[in-house]
């Protein structure tokens, strides 16, 4: 069951990056995976958000990749 449903959530997120850029997909998906590993809100939700902001900085400035930080509508 939590195996089908971060199935679920991983297949949301790769059709959501490109429309919502790549925070918001990354920020829910790592809190619904984390909420999974440890069923607490606060702290599910903290992890989400850390870690959407570091891995942008990592994959957008390490990396130098060609991410968008927030959806395309915010860009036109």
């Amino acid at each position: 069951k939590k195996l089908l449903l971060a199935l679920v959530v991983l297949i949301f997120y790769a059709y959501s990056l490109k429309p919502f850029g790549f925070l918001v997909p990354t920020a829910v998906a790592s809190s619904v995976l984390s909420f999974q590993i440890s069923p607490k809100i606060v702290s599910s939700m903290g992890t989400g958000f850390s870690l959407s902001i570091a891995l942008f900085f990592i994959f957008k400035f390490g990396l130098g990749l060609s991410l968008f930080a927030l959806p395309t509508f915010f860009y036109r």
